[in-house]
């Protein structure tokens, strides 16, 4: 289980971004979604409240970011410096 604002990576088979949970969330807009939760994704430009299933997230660690690395050749890690 996540946390409001656990640091989180999103592989959604096609790439990889990462980001923090806000929430898990079975219901948007009138719509019944199963198993999703809304995310913030920090990529080219910070998105909040995208809604991903919640199998396609985990926990944001060095030893998956540096498997997803040599999966998708693209590298994204927090900047620890700021």
């Amino acid at each position: 289980m996540f946390k409001k604002n656990d640091r989180i990576i999103w592989d959604s088979g096609g790439g990889y971004e990462i980001g923090y949970f806000e929430e898990y969330c079975d219901e948007r807009h009138g719509k019944k979604y199963k198993d999703h939760c809304t995310v913030q994704l920090i990529c080219t430009e910070n998105i909040k409240g995208a809604l991903v299933p919640a199998f396609q997230i985990s926990k944001y660690t060095d030893e998956k970011i540096k498997k997803l690395t040599e999966k998708y050749g693209t590298e994204k890690r927090f900047s620890e410096v700021f």
